[in-house]
Order: structure tokens, then sequence, then C-alpha cells
């Protein structure tokens, strides 16, 4: 089933904006053209000015200059640049020269994905005959180019393994903003809509209990990465678009990555990052429940991982039934979320999920037992009534739900209203 979503697609919380971008661009070209201008009537060459303008405009690349994407591959396209004025190439070619190791350092650096910085490719390309020809032996610069490469990659990895914890922990934090920006969106698929729910709330759960432990977490943190890109791919890839053209603009950020995964392929992805995810909370959870623990934390802990087993569960049901226990598993969630924020919610919300989540459990168990046997009558009268019960126990846990979050707007509202008496009594 094709999914659409009713608004843009989040874009990376640690980009710039459009306009920001844009300004920045702006400035690194006409800084550009001016060089290209004094060194074309320096030189006497068009050549110069060239090869001036290609070197600089890449030497700059896009995005924040106080990330590492941005200033690593500009710092190797000045080493470069050094380099080559100091085995006596002219100003000009050694900027050509430094945006080249510069953009190379991005292509290894994105893996590929470069989106808009692959225009200027060719002309790099075509531009060497012309760079070379300022040199006095063509074996220098490549040298010399290959040589940067690698310090620029060794200073890459460097960077990585050291600021290892708060790369990743921007990233959680990224990847958190990106999911709250799909879960606004209308998505026609209700098992894809729950599983990017439950994705959503174990990074939430992951933030909570990561730190002190970050590098305990980075495989859980790579995945929702990788998790979150998946989706975001995917529903520009069902979005339509007014025309090929702008479609494959659409696209153009997706350059170097695999073809564009099934709904169903998708679901499955996520279902496997869900249950890892709950694994690994469970190792990092500061507060382990064990038998007889009857602290609060204790408790919501079991909870949380009594719905994430019955999302696993869910996997082998038919697609109707599922999509009714995800939503009970995604209702539980949410009434441990609020018994969490709201003290007044912990005694109901408990009695609640300890009367009728292990109900849940046993009629799941049931029915997957029940459906791989042989067909019979009495079979499927026993699974269709199983249906029923499910499809009633999800209106239930959804009503538990909304009486909890109307709990909560009624105290707030008498809060208010007793706030607004005292002012009227003092006279405002």
């Amino acid at each position: 089933m094709s999914q659409t979503a009713s608004a843009p697609t989040p874009k990376d919380p640690g980009k710039p904006s459009f306009f920001k971008l844009l300004a920045q661009r702006f400035v690194v070209h006409c800084t550009g053209i001016a060089l290209a201008y004094f060194f074309s009537t320096l030189s006497g060459t068009n050549d110069a000015a060239l090869l001036t303008y290609l070197g600089f405009i890449c030497l700059f690349p896009r995005g924040s200059w106080n990330k590492h994407a941005w200033f690593i591959p500009a710092g190797t396209g000045l080493t470069q640049a050094l380099v080559m004025l100091v085995l006596g190439a002219p100003m000009w070619t050694a900027i050509f020269w430094g945006g080249v190791a510069s953009w190379l350092q991005r292509l290894w650096q994105n893996r590929g994905r470069i989106s808009w910085d692959w225009v200027v490719a060719p002309f790099l390309v075509f531009s060497l005959e012309a760079a070379l020809s300022f040199t006095t032996s063509p074996l220098l610069p490549a040298i010399a180019l290959i040589c940067v490469l690698l310090l620029g990659i060794g200073a890459q990895l460097a960077y990585g393994r050291i600021y290892a914890e708060k790369l990743h922990e921007d990233s959680l934090k990224e990847d958190l903003a990106r999911l709250q920006g799909l879960l606004r969106q209308k998505i026609r698929s209700e098992k894809l809509a729950a599983q990017i729910k439950l994705l959503s709330m174990h990074a939430e759960s992951l933030a909570k209990v990561l730190p002190g432990k970050i590098r305990e977490g980075i495989e859980a943190i790579d995945r929702i990465r990788k998790a979150t890109d998946a989706v975001i791919s995917h529903l520009e890839s069902s979005k339509p678009s007014q025309s090929g053209w702008s479609k494959g603009l659409l696209k153009s950020d997706n350059w170097g990555r695999k073809g564009q995964s099934s709904s169903e392929d998708l679901v499955n992805l996520l279902q496997e990052t869900n249950s890892f995810l709950q694994e690994t909370i469970k190792k990092l959870k500061p507060t382990v429940r064990r038998e007889g623990d009857s602290s609060f934390e204790g408790i919501c802990l079991a909870f949380e991982e009594s719905a994430a087993e019955l999302s696993s569960k869910s996997m082998g049901l038919p697609e109707k039934v599922a999509a009714h226990v995800q939503s009970i598993a995604q209702s539980t969630l949410e009434i441990i979320k609020n018994m969490r924020e709201d003290p007044a919610d912990r005694t109901p919300g408990e009695r609640f999920l300890s009367r009728y989540l292990t109900s849940v459990h046993k009629i799941v168990d049931e029915y997957l037992r029940l459906s791989t046997g042989p067909a019979q009558k009495d079979l499927e009268q026993a699974l269709e009534k199983s249906r029923d019960i499910l499809e009633r126990m999800d209106k239930a846990f959804q009503d538990e739900l909304a009486n909890l979050l109307q709990n909560d707007a009624i105290n707030f509202t008498a809060e208010v209203d007793a706030i607004d008496a005292m002012l009227k009594m003092k006279g405002h």
C-alpha cells in the first residue's frame, strides 16, 4: 500500500535554512568570481580564471561551518593548496587543487551522496589538463593529492573516534526531531504508522537512559538513523510530483543509496529495529526490575517490556489483527508515559495495565497457536471471536488513554480557574 504525507518530510535539523544556505553560497560564488577576475588579469589567461573559480567554490562545502562535515574537508583543501604553493605552483593552480581535494574528501565522507555537488564534477575533470599545464611535473599534484587525502581521511576517522559520544548524541537528537516531524504526518498504512510511532518512543526512551553510556548505545543510535533515513526516503519516493524533472530533484539527496524498499520491507526493517532497541534499552536501564520489585520504575519497565514483546508477536499475525495488537502496544507506551509525567495517573494506569495487558498476551498467544492448526469450523469460530475481543481490547486501551488525558485537562482547567478566581479577588 502506498503512503502519502500531508506535510513536507521534515528536514535534517542539523542543516541550515534554505535562505541562510543561499546567502552563504552567494557570498562564496561572488568571492570566487572576484578572485577569478583578479588572477585572470594578473596572469593574462582565461585558464587561470576558470581554475580559480572552480577551485574556490569547491574548497568551501555547503552546510554549517562548525560541523566536522564542513571544516575537515575545507581543512584538507587548504592543506592541499599550501602544499601546491610549496611545490612552486601558481596561486590559481593551488586553489584549484585545493578545491579538488576538498571535493574528493566530501565524496568519501558522504559515501557518494553529495547531491548538487556532483554538478561540478565534469568541470573539474575537463579542467585537469589546464591545471597540469601550470606545473613542472604532472606527478607532483597527483602524489600531493593522494598524501593529503590520506591525511584528511585519517583526520576524519580520528575525529569520529575521539568525539564519537558527542557525534552520536547529536545524531540521536536530530533523529528524534525528524521522527517527531514524521508523526505529524498522515500515513495511509496503519502498520507503518504504528512502527514509526514505536520507533519514536524507543528513541525517546533510549535518549533517557544513554547519559554516561553513549558508547554502549552506538549501534542502537546507528540503527535509528538508518531506519529514519529509510522512512523519509520511502515517503519521498512515494510522494507525487508535478513532473519527472521535479521528482528527480526530490530524490537527488538519495544518490548512492540502494533502491527504494517496498512498504512491507520497510515495516519489517522497523520491526527488527524496534526489537533491537527494546533489548538495548532493557540492558541500559538504570533500574532493572527483579522479581518482587514493586518500585514504580520497576513496574513501568515491566509494562514497557510487555508492550515491546506484544509488538514483536504481532509480526506473525494477519495484518488487520496485527494492527489492533500494535495499537494496544502503542497505547500501553502512551499510558506509561502519562504515568511517569503525572503522579495522579499512576494508580489508575497501573491498575488498568495489570488487569488487561496480560489478558491480551494470552489471547495473542492462543491465536498464534490455533492459527497454525488444520482448518476446522470450530477453530475458525474461535479465531473470529479472538479477533473481535482484540478489536474491543484496542478500543478499551484507547479509551483508557483518553480518560487519563482528559483527567489532565480537567486538572489543568481547575488550576487555571483557581488562579483566575484569585486574580479577580485581587482586582485584576
